[in-house]
């Protein structure tokens, strides 16, 4: 059975022509979907696509359209949740005109032109001739990584043509049946017609009809053998629910909007289903009749997009967000219309008259403040009130969106979804703003006028959103722009937090009573309590005493139902049974149905019926035991838990004991239901566990004294800590195990739990660097997670039985933790700044591949990317409200962004260089800027006003250090210029200078130094060099001075308390510093390029480091903990001698230099490795040992074996020396000398010669005499070498060609195509013979590998590798039908252009240890092999770092 999962690529089509062709590109079929979600009509066609798994989805038979084509792609996402990249290909009507000339069969691919999406919609208003249109919108853009790849092959068809065609003609060759109707028609039979040339309304052919003269046909020049056919065309495609064949129309909005083509669906799916559109032409979107083409035209789309596909790494598309994260981000039943709100009632007609009234007018009131504050006690009735007039403007269609709170009742009880929720229903009630309302307004100013009137949004219950800094973010953002034509209605109850929050814009209105009605209303209905006329005696006894709140008389006549006429023992009985059912469903942090709660309760269905019969009053049960139980009212749940009726009210419910029941039963249910790998199991009982997986830390939470000490939880954790994240991945809740063990940590710590404390912080620590990969492959966490997790951790020892046998050398990794709590990679090129929001949570980043990205800190996860900048960003800070980033540009810009909505709302703009530094004012009214002008532009954030310009005091440019800062009230604005080491302060209102608080004349000068600031403005901390020092800011004293770094020092940051420092160098290191002492506490070690940035926790507990190496990495201070340098590196050394000196060494971490090449022996059995440092190391692949080390003076540059593995070889780039070195004694068993530097080499077969490469030589040796018999000449440098199998031949790869010498005379016999090598080689690419010497395979920076004839040059057959390193080695299996690669074996498929993976790799960007191409092992960062630094045999993989770490895996088995 195929896993839903393992589908990343969603590809729709319009019609069942368009589906037969993109079944026919599928490499693989697979079987299809044994289940699908609940209402998924779809039929779906499974495969493999290159080296993607794809989804094939079809319109249902004789449906068209935008809303037929959104249907299929919301099920699709239901049933396959994984897909990352769309695509709707298939037919389309082409729009050929002066500028394009379009043919039948070319392909037309959306592509953004001039800042708008690729899709274009537009309505009809007529099906005429000449009939008019109206134009709707631009949809949004394609997703990034599509666009990447279109300009890619783009780029490559433009230098290297297609083969489209060919691709089609060999599928037809295999699949005879398509012949017939998807082949190529005859040319002569695509005719473009003259626009006013309009078809007769019948049956007639053109032929008969169309073709009676021939200035009826536009005159178009035969292609020719130059000219790309079919042609792919970039551009705009026009998308309506209507068939465009009005030529006269198409030829009009060709003109006006640049459109190529037109179709029917894809206007439904780009801003729901985030794809690519192409489009084969099967017609001219005119009246005439081209049915002939329409297979064809099929056959070229699926071509094109197979070809893109084939150029995406299937990782970058794994890193992409799921689509369903992306489009479906809303709270299921928030709306007033949803199912779980549509059967709530509105007001009877005509009650609260006036109320309604009133609020309706001020929807339409242009004076009337923008938003309306509806507030009364619990159960008055303000539910009703919001239903009723969300009602009443839908009718009169001003209704925006409504959202309506549900504390306890998953999304509805938090503000996460608010605005997503929102968005989307937006854009399906008001269409004329659709999900971008201000984007609408700004484009178009008279948008106001299409529709007089206010859109109004209806929030309810505001007073249940469960975080109150979200209510007062809510008010804030909807305060923020009064511009935007929106009304907010409200309600809540008037808690004095929530009127502080509203006091300046709200109506303060009291209502009576309403719940008690409603309640006793259903209660008299309820023919199971009794005759209404009993029971309203009841209530009304009630009403005549005296009650300690109007709530006992509304619910104490219900529930006393309950016990009537029982004694004593029943009565307890009842009571007992009652808390238990009826606490547990009050207190659930979500509903759940009937069926759920037996088997959590762990109680019969009957039990649960009998105590919910007389409850309908009270709580909303539905006929259908799987649709969840909810309170009618929260009043209800407040009158059972209100602590001051314990005592008095016999249904009172314990809260604590209540919750501490609950974790007992979650416990329960998680033990029977988790295991290893839990996709397969059935359905039944998954929603109570998948409960208890979410639930069981807020019942722990909720039971406080209750629990006494965590025995239980520990054991719990000790046996099923993996299983419980495996099964949050599968349900996509991965990140909720950190926020959950971070609060179970808080409990161990009040408890004084100390076992269960270590075991949560190691836990934590197993999360957090692998908590992206465990989401997305949940299984990794038995695998790679523990494989790489350090020796002495608990959970690893835990459960190390867990690791895979086939698994049977494990790598030797640390012995414990260290300080690097997580990497965070996603930027595309170094990262130049990093700044901590002021609650700590999130991390903003600035990246030279112009973007900003915003970082969850729990979950490591990248919620959002800011694009805009145009160039490097190398600034970025938050404001103090966390409401907004602020990022500097080297576009010379700066840009204000909204963290809730992604989006850019103020670009800031007037400095003529690059900004390098910003600030927010505390009061985020104003914000800072310093740029490469010599100037500092303060700004004010409401108006995007540059209202004072301050002067630098220098005008060199490119000062790389300066700092800016607000005070704390903030008035004041401080400025400091590394250049110059000064510091100077301005008035923030008036712009006026105050005073200069160190000058040149008290600071040392620091030339191109960083500079920081104490946040309370009275340290300056500033660096020369690697050398830093701390000032008074007022005295200009110097107070400390800090020595460390060994090169220079680009950032620095002080705590919040400025009893810490943090720096960070371009050594690759970040230390931190005792700014008393001048000590440095801690050096964290980690990053592979300079560290530019350094950052901050508001804590101080959390410090963020960028690098060049693209990655930021969080470290944990934890000043109490002294890590522990791992000694595990020794890897039981032997005693050895250096070459030279005879000196006895041992070794101690593996190479304290980056690892620079690696090689296996060619039986396998041993690994040699070199250093920066000038150490080679042989390893024995069977144990992952190494025994000895050979030291050289300078960096090695190549290094090999020979054939019998008892040599090693080693050259470096800067000297004239080839040592060769005897692997069984440790000794140089051979020091030659050459005149020129030697660069690369190669042994013999028989191991009796080598041969190396100088520039314009290359000399043949002798081992055994070290004699140079031969020199063979040559003009250009040569890159690779390889003998022949017999040695006789010697292959030279010069980048640009291949030589072939003889080695008896020296003779260069045959040059193999000198130009047909493909230009652009890697630094050594790759050449090696076949065993029989009848074949030569040459490597290519580009990734294509060329295999050639020996005895005629010809080459024979060219290969896509999709990789740009690893390339620098190859060798031919003794079958010949594998070539050895660094990252793996590669299968050739006769009659394909694709290379198979076979066996055990790695994947393109070494993250992945791969099976048969497929990912397998998850790799984190730090065991990422450096470049030409991993070697594969068989099942034995050998990894070099950057780090100067070495490792082994050995694999038994194959994957099972």
């Amino acid at each position: 059975m195929p896993n839903p999962e393992d589908y990343t690529v969603g590809w729709i089509c319009a019609i069942s022509t368009e589906r037969v062709a993109a079944e026919a590109f599928l490499d693989e079929k697979h079987a299809g979907p044994e289940d699908v979600s609940a209402h998924d009509n779809n039929d779906y066609a499974l495969g493999k696509m290159g080296r993607h798994n794809v989804v094939i989805a079809v319109l249902p038979d004789g449906e068209y359209g935008t809303a037929s084509a959104a249907t299929v792609a919301r099920d699709m996402l239901h049933s396959f949740p994984n897909i990352r990249i769309g695509l709707m290909v298939g037919i389309g009507g082409g729009a050929p005109s002066a500028e394009h000339d379009i043919r039948l069969g070319d392909i037309v691919v959306s592509a953004p032109r001039n800042g708008k999406g690729g899709v274009f919609q537009y309505d009809f208003s007529k099906t005429m001739q000449d009939q008019a249109f109206q134009q709707t919108r631009f949809l949004d853009q394609p997703p990034t990584i599509l666009r990447a790849a279109i300009a890619g092959l783009k780029a490559q068809y433009e230098a290297e043509g297609h083969e489209l065609e060919e691709m089609i003609n060999g599928i037809l060759a295999r699949k005879r049946k398509l012949q017939k109707n998807y082949r190529r028609p005859d040319p002569s039979s695509d005719k473009l017609f003259q626009s006013e040339i309009v078809h007769p309304p019948d049956e007639r052919s053109c032929t008969a009809f169309c073709l009676d003269s021939p200035s009826n046909l536009q005159p178009r020049h035969e292609r020719t053998e130059d000219d790309d056919n079919p042609t792919v065309h970039y551009g705009t495609i026009a998308s309506a629910n209507q068939l465009m064949n009005d030529a006269k129309l198409r030829d009009r909005l060709a003109a006006e909007n640049a459109v190529l083509c037109f179709e029917m669906e894809a206007a439904g799916l780009i801003n729901h289903f985030p794809c690519l559109v192409i489009r084969g032409v099967c017609d001219y979107s005119d009246s005439h009749k081209y049915a002939d083409w329409h297979g064809y035209a099929a056959m070229t789309a699926a071509a094109y997009a197979k070809d893109l596909l084939n150029r995406i790494p299937p990782k970058k598309i794994e890193s992409e967000k799921r689509i369903i994260d992306i489009v479906m981000k809303i709270a299921e039943g928030a709306a007033f219309d949803s199912h779980a709100e549509e059967h709530n009632p509105t007001c009877l007609p005509d009650t609260r008259v006036e109320l309604l009234q009133h609020i309706m007018s001020w929807t339409q009131d242009p004076n009337a403040k923008a938003i309306f504050w509806l507030n009364g006690m619990a159960g008055t009735g303000k539910s009703t009130v919001s239903r009723t007039i969300a009602k009443s403007l839908v009718r009169t269609g001003y209704l925006g969106a409504s959202f309506f709170f549900k504390r306890g009742d998953g999304d509805r009880g938090s503000s996460a979804k608010l605005f997503t929720t929102i968005a989307a229903q937006l854009a399906i009630m008001q269409t004329d703003i659709g999900p971008y309302v201000k984007d609408a307004i700004k484009l178009n100013s008279d948008i106001d006028q299409r529709k007089s009137g206010f859109i109004v949004i209806v929030i309810d219950a505001l007073d249940e959103c469960e975080l109150e800094d979200d209510v007062k973010l809510i008010i804030r953002l909807f305060n923020y722009d009064k511009s935007l034509g929106l009304r907010v209605f409200l309600t809540s109850r008037p808690e004095l937090l929530i009127r502080l929050g509203f006091s300046y814009t709200m109506v303060k209105m009291a209502v009576p009573l309403f719940i008690f009605a409603s309640t006793i209303c259903r209660f008299l209905a309820d023919r199971k309590c009794g005759s209404p006329d009993d029971q309203l005696r009841k209530v009304l006894e009630y009403e005549t005493k005296s009650q300690e709140s109007k709530l006992d008389a509304t619910y104490l006549p219900v529930l006393n139902q309950q016990i009537a006429g029982l004694i004593t023992r029943e009565r307890n009985e009842v009571l007992q049974q009652f808390k238990y059912i009826v606490g547990s469903i009050v207190l659930l942090a979500s509903p759940l149905s009937t069926s759920s709660l037996l088997q959590l309760l762990r109680i019969s269905r009957d039990a649960i019926d009998t105590r919910l019969d007389m409850l309908h009053s009270v709580l909303s049960i539905p006929q259908s035991s799987e649709s969840p139980i909810r309170l009618l009212h929260l009043s209800f749940r407040d009158f059972l838990v209100d602590s001051e009726k314990k005592g008095l009210n016999p249904f009172w419910i314990d809260k604590a004991e209540t919750h501490a029941k609950m974790t007992d039963n979650c416990l329960h249910v998680m033990k029977g239901f988790l295991r290893e790998d839990m996709c397969g199991l059935r359905s039944q009982g998954l929603e109570s566990s998948i409960y208890a997986c979410l639930n069981w830390v807020f019942h722990l939470q909720g039971a406080n004294y209750h629990v006494e000490n965590y025995a239980e939880t520990l054991q719990f954790l000790e046996q099923h800590f993996l299983h419980w994240v495996e099964a949050l991945s599968l349900i996509q809740q991965a990140p909720e195990s950190v926020k959950m063990i971070t609060s179970l940590q808080a409990l161990s710590l009040k408890k004084s739990n100390k076992l269960l404390s270590e075991f949560l912080d190691d836990a934590l620590r197993i999360l957090q660097p692998s908590l992206h990969i465990i989401a997305s492959a949940p299984l990794q966490i038995y695998s790679s997670v523990l494989l790489f997790a350090p020796s002495e951790s608990i959970v690893k020892n835990l459960f190390k039985e867990r690791i895979p046998k086939w698994i049977s050398l494990e790598p030797k990794v640390e012995r414990s933790w260290n300080q690097c709590i997580k990497t965070l990679e996603g930027h595309l090129d170094i990262v130049n700044s990093v700044a901590f929001s002021p609650n700590s949570s999130l991390l903003a980043s600035a990246s030279d591949d112009k973007t900003i990205r915003l970082w969850n800190i729990n979950t490591g996860e990248c919620i959002e990317e800011f694009k805009g900048h145009t160039k490097p960003v190398n600034a970025v800070v938050f404001s103090h409200d966390s409401l907004y980033v602020l990022s500097g540009s080297e576009d010379t810009t700066i840009r204000l962004w909204c963290i809730d909505t992604g989006k850019c709302v103020h670009t800031l703009e007037g400095h003529d260089f690059a900004v390098i530094s910003v600030a927010f004012s505390h009061d985020s009214s104003f914000v800072a800027s310093a740029s490469d002008d010599h100037v500092i532009r303060l700004w004010r954030v409401d108006t995007s006003e540059c209202v004072h310009i301050l002067g630098m005091p220098s005008k060199e440019r490119y000062m790389q250090g300066s700092s800016l800062a607000f005070s704390n009230d903030s008035s004041l604005l401080a400025a400091g210029f590394s250049h110059e080491t000064i510091t100077q302060l301005w008035e923030t209102n008036t712009g006026t200078y105050v005073r200069t608080l160190a000058s040149r004349e008290t600071l040392e000068s620091h030339s191109d130094a960083s500079i920081a600031f104490s946040h309370d403005l009275s340290l300056v901390a500033s660096s020369s060099n690697h050398v830093i020092q701390v000032w008074r800011a007022d005295t200009g004293d110097c107070v400390q001075k800090f020595k460390g770094h060994c090169r220079k020092v680009f950032s620095i940051a002080l705590s919040h308390d400025s009893s810490l420092m943090v720096s960070a160098s371009s050594d690759k290191t970040v230390r931190l510093w005792n700014v008393e002492t001048g000590t440095c506490i801690r050096n964290f070690e980690g990053h592979t390029e300079s560290v530019l940035s350094v950052a901050f926790s508001h804590e101080s507990t959390i410090i963020a480091s960028s690098s060049g190496d693209g990655t930021i990495r969080l470290w944990q201070n934890n000043l109490d903990n002294d890590v522990q340098e791992s000694d595990d590196y020794s890897n039981k050394a032997l005693p050895l001698k250096r070459a030279e000196t005879s000196d006895s060494i041992q070794g101690n971490r593996g190479y304290s230099e980056g690892v620079k090449d690696m090689v296996f022996s060619h039986d396998s059995s041993l690994v040699a490795s070199s250093s920066y440092d000038g150490i080679v190391r042989i390893w024995h692949a069977e144990t992952g040992d190494y025994s000895p080390q050979q030291q050289l003076p300078l960096e090695i540059c190549r290094i090999i074996f020979s054939h019998n593995s008892t040599y090693v070889a080693m050259a470096t780039s800067d000297e004239t020396f080839l040592w060769i070195w005897n692997v069984n004694t440790g000794e140089c068993f051979r020091k030659l000398t050459y005149r020129e530097n030697i660069y690369t080499l190669a042994f013999s077969h028989d191991s009796s010669l080598i041969a190396s490469a100088s520039e314009g030589t290359i000399p043949l040796w002798r081992v055994d005499t070290g004699d140079c018999f031969l020199e063979l000449e040559y003009e250009e440098f040569s890159q690779s070498l390889a003998f022949s199998h017999d040695s006789s031949l010697l292959a030279s790869e010069s980048g640009h060609a291949i030589q072939l010498w003889s080695v008896d005379t020296g003779e260069c016999i045959r040059e193999l195509m000198r130009g047909g090598i493909i230009r652009g080689g890697t630094w050594f690419p790759a050449v090696a013979f076949s065993h029989d010497s009848s074949l030569i395979a040459s490597s290519s920076q580009r990734g294509i590998i060329q295999l050639w004839r020996t005895n005629t040059g010809e080459c024979v057959h060219k290969f896509h590798t999709h990789r740009r390193d690893g390339l620098d080695y190859l060798s031919f299996t003794p079958d010949g039908l594998h070539l050895v690669t660094r990252f793996g074996a590669l299968m050739t498929l006769r009659g394909e252009q694709i290379i198979r993976f076979d066996g055990f790799g790695f994947n393109e960007d070494y993250s992945w240890i791969t099976w048969n191409g497929v990912n397998l092992i998850w790799i984190p960062t730090e065991y990422r092999p450096a470049l030409d630094c991993s070697v594969v045999s068989k099942g034995t993989l050998a990894v070099g770092c950057n780090s100067g770490r070495v490792w082994f895996m050995k694999f038994s088995a194959y994957p099972h």
